[in-house]
């Protein structure tokens, strides 16, 4: 998740080919992602500061494999 960061989906998938992630792990990526920038984001609201642009930035981003991922964790269908 630390590496992939919403970003990297060639970098997630080869380790997936490597290490088979299974249907949790998968789920578990995304909401770790979200997890790990949200307690960032509130780090420094508790401190009265404004969260930092690399966090504000990486709530916002998104890839072909984040909203995958999404909708497979809502079960949301186009």
């Amino acid at each position: 998740m630390l590496v992939w960061r919403c970003r990297h989906d060639d970098v997630l998938l080869a380790y997936d080919k490597v290490a088979k992630l299974n249907d949790q792990e998968w789920r578990m990526v995304l909401i770790d992602w979200w997890a790990l920038m949200l307690s960032l984001c509130l780090f420094h609201l508790r401190r009265g500061r404004q969260p930092g642009r690399w966090e504000l930035d990486a709530l916002r981003r998104t890839s072909p494999l984040s909203e995958k991922l999404s909708r497979d964790l809502f079960n949301v269908r186009p």
